[in-house]
């Protein structure tokens, strides 16, 4: 696709927000769709669902022991 963009349109704050979000959206449901397959199996900390999860254990962990 050849779209000719005016840059203080395609760089601007709503199309920069928009862009990271999709990709944030795209890489949450491909971690999300992915942890049961490979990633917990393997322990990949790279995983967004694992390292929060360990992140929430530690919490909790802290909050219960102190």
């Amino acid at each position: 696709m050849d779209l000719d963009i005016p840059g203080d349109l395609s760089n601007g704050p709503s199309v920069v927000g928009g862009v990271e979000a999709a990709g944030h959206l795209v890489a949450w449901h491909n971690d999300i769709c992915s942890f049961n397959n490979v990633e917990q199996s393997h322990g990949d900390a790279q995983n967004l669902v694992y390292s929060r999860a360990a992140t929430v254990i530690r919490l909790l962990l802290e909050w219960s022991f102190g």
